[in-house]
């Protein structure tokens, strides 16, 4: 069984060798997102998908000046540095990754958002006093953690009493999975550094249980289907050069040891074998008595066989 202490080894050497093929490929120096983009009838461009995904958060928040807000597992800082400078909030961004800290205090420095500030934290024990953020965002990040209900515990304890937690995640179908769809998720999870992904209908009852109430989740797998498949066509490309790219030295660790893995979760999304999910809840006003169990709105996921990339549309 794998350590938490060898998974953040698999995590830091998984973003250390795949930065500068990000950078190249997928986020620009704006908007530094090295998450999917989310895709509208109003979407045009792949850079406007990626800031869709923070605007998401940060509307379903209620971001607004005066909050401070806590962006757990916040890479090099593309997020908060975004919502610091767009909606005027305080902004704590924590990662295990020391060289993402790095980057992001230096792009915070260069920005002039003195409100927007990094550290090398671990989110399952965070530094942070009982109570101390308005709002705490997870963006694709929630699930490299080994203990996903001690990540929610943690988030329920730093946010203030009505303070709001909000996620955009990747999980897995209800459905029992058989033996070459467990292979092919695991292929694509444990390739990518995430040790496995909650259960689409497993997650709200955790959600509960760590004490939130008011629990929303949408299914927004649809959104980012033409961002998989743009993800999917650069990789197929760069593989198909790979010996060239190697002769020129461009050749790096993600587009060698990882591009399978990121090709397989493509083809896992084609089988419908993963859902992405917005997570939305709140904190109750008075966090002393248990949240008790509330209606909730949860992601339509039968789990049956599906490809949701049929049909989509040719990619922006």
């Amino acid at each position: 069984m794998q350590t938490e202490q060898a998974l953040h080894e698999t995590i830091r050497s998984y973003y250390r060798d795949s930065w500068r093929d990000y950078r190249i490929v997928w986020c620009n120096r704006k908007n530094l997102a090295i998450h999917l983009g989310l895709w509208d009838s109003h979407t045009r461009t792949h850079a406007q998908s990626l800031i869709n995904s923070n605007r998401v958060i940060a509307e379903r928040a209620g971001l607004g000046p005066g909050q401070l807000v806590l962006d757990a597992g916040c890479g090099v800082g593309g997020t908060a540095l975004w919502v610091a400078e767009h909606y005027g909030v305080d902004v704590e961004g924590i990662t295990i990754v020391p060289e993402q800290v790095q980057y992001a205090r230096a792009q915070a420095a260069h920005r002039r958002l003195p409100g927007a500030r990094f550290s090398k934290q671990d989110y399952l024990r965070t530094e942070f006093a009982d109570g101390s953020f308005d709002v705490a965002y997870a963006l694709e990040s929630a699930c490299y953690s080994l203990d996903k209900r001690r990540f929610l515990t943690e988030m329920f304890r730093v946010l203030k009493p009505g303070g709001r937690l909000v996620m955009l995640d990747f999980f897995q179908i209800s459905r029992p999975l058989g033996p070459a769809e467990e292979e092919l998720q695991r292929s694509w999870t444990s390739g990518t550094a995430i040790p496995h992904l909650a259960g689409v209908d497993d997650f709200p009852e955790w959600v509960r249980e760590a004490g939130f109430r008011d629990v929303v989740i949408e299914d927004l797998t649809a959104q980012v289907v033409r961002s998989c498949r743009r993800g999917h066509r650069i990789l197929k490309t760069f593989t198909r050069f790979e010996p060239a790219l190697k002769l020129l030295g461009l050749r790096s660790v993600f587009y060698g040891d990882h591009a399978a893995p990121v090709l397989d979760g493509y083809r896992s999304l084609r089988q419908g074998l993963w859902r992405y999910g917005l997570v939305v809840a709140h904190k109750p006003e008075d966090s002393s008595s248990p949240a008790g169990r509330d209606a909730t709105t949860e992601a339509s996921s039968t789990g049956q066989s599906h490809d949701p990339a049929a049909g989509s549309g040719a990619e922006g």
